[in-house]
């Protein structure tokens, strides 16, 4: 299987870093991971943000490999999680596996239930392609 490459946006990956003063020692092994995954050569502006790749507050449909079950779901920071809402913190298992990663991609992460693989299916929405640079 081919490497896959973590690719975010120059504000996201700012957001991002401001977050590691605020998190919980569980958030922070997530964040400090996901921060140290992504190459600085692929921090993008938001005017080359590609409208498949996973943004923040991007709305994504993925299927899980094993089941086949779809799951759609909104990528939001912590303190705008929502489960009730499918909208999935950056910081748990499956929203940092699947930052920066584009539609066509499988990522995989680990759940309780054991490794877990999804196949990005759909950008539903991504804020950068809407325009909107201020979520």
């Amino acid at each position: 299987m081919k490497k896959l490459e973590r690719r975010i946006n120059k504000f996201d990956y700012a957001r991002l870093q401001a977050l590691k003063a605020s998190v919980s020692k569980e958030e922070d092994f997530y964040l400090s991971d996901l921060l140290r995954r992504v190459k600085p050569s692929l921090v993008l502006d938001h005017a080359s943000t590609p409208p498949h790749l996973v943004t923040m507050n991007s709305c994504i449909v993925v299927q899980n490999l094993k089941t086949k079950e779809r799951i759609e779901f909104t990528l939001v920071f912590p303190g705008d999680a929502d489960p009730a809402q499918n909208k999935i913190s950056v910081l748990e298992p499956m929203g940092a596996a699947i930052l920066g990663y584009g539609v066509g991609e499988t990522v995989q992460f680990a759940s309780p239930a054991g490794s877990v693989w999804l196949k990005i299916e759909r950008v539903a929405y991504q804020p950068e392609s809407a325009g909107n640079y201020a979520v």
